[in-house]
């Protein structure tokens, strides 16, 4: 099998879990009217709060929440198995830092684990949010140091991740450089850091992605998958 196939390969398989994960396993005809509580560590909100603060209905949450505690019993996911789950779908590479990143970008209040709440407010702002919520979500996990400010280095300790995690299977196979030089055309060409002080604020991460017909595109890729 190509390198190419296989990538593509692990990418669907990473895209099965997910679905897993957010549609569950179970029989929906069997969920019940209010959320199970009992068999937990940790506590949800309850229903009508939750849907008030997200865009999923009642029953979304229902099915939701039965595919989360299948995966996570306790209620919660630290960050080891946040990495353990990202490893077993990108074997080929080192997916831990990038699984670090996106975990701190789902962990809002930094107690160093995703409850169902922070999983579910995520998941509403990534399917269901506006543009510009979007955008903030996407601002929020390249601003590493949670600062307000996206730097070279931010941006590049992403690319890396992401590198680093589909491993050789990249085609063409990339050089050692390429990060930082995909990284400093970013920079320039998309003139995202328009008064050039080497940092990209809120405003200005906004404003060039909106103009970007590509980066808009993405930002309707998984409207309505529930």
């Amino acid at each position: 099998m190509s390198c190419r196939k296989r990538c593509k390969r692990e990418i669907f398989k990473f895209a099965q879990y997910l679905f897993r994960l957010v549609t569950g396993t179970l029989n929906t005809d069997s969920v019940e009217d209010e959320l199970e509580l009992s068999a937990v560590r940790h506590r949800p909100e309850g229903l009508e709060q939750l849907e008030a603060q997200t865009r999923f209905s009642r029953k979304e949450l229902q099915i939701l929440y039965r595919g989360f505690k299948n995966e996570c019993p306790s209620g919660v996911v630290n960050e080891e198995t946040f990495k353990d789950i990202y490893a077993q779908f990108f074997p080929q590479g080192d997916a831990s830092t990038y699984a670090h990143f996106l975990f701190n970008a789902f962990d809002t209040d930094h107690n160093g684990s995703v409850s169902f709440e922070d999983f579910v407010m995520g998941l509403s702002i990534l399917l269901r949010g506006t543009i510009q919520e979007k955008l903030n979500w996407a601002f929020n996990l390249y601003d590493i140091n949670k600062d307000g400010y996206i730097t070279k280095e931010e941006m590049l300790d992403i690319m890396k991740a992401i590198y680093d995690m589909m491993g050789k299977c990249t085609y063409p196979v990339l050089k050692e450089e390429t990060p930082r030089q995909h990284v400093e055309v970013f920079f320039q060409a998309s003139k995202m850091d328009k008064n050039k002080d080497g940092v990209v604020t809120i405003d200005e991460f906004i404003d060039c992605c909106q103009n970007d017909e590509n980066i808009m595109r993405s930002m309707h890729l998984f409207e309505n998958v529930l």
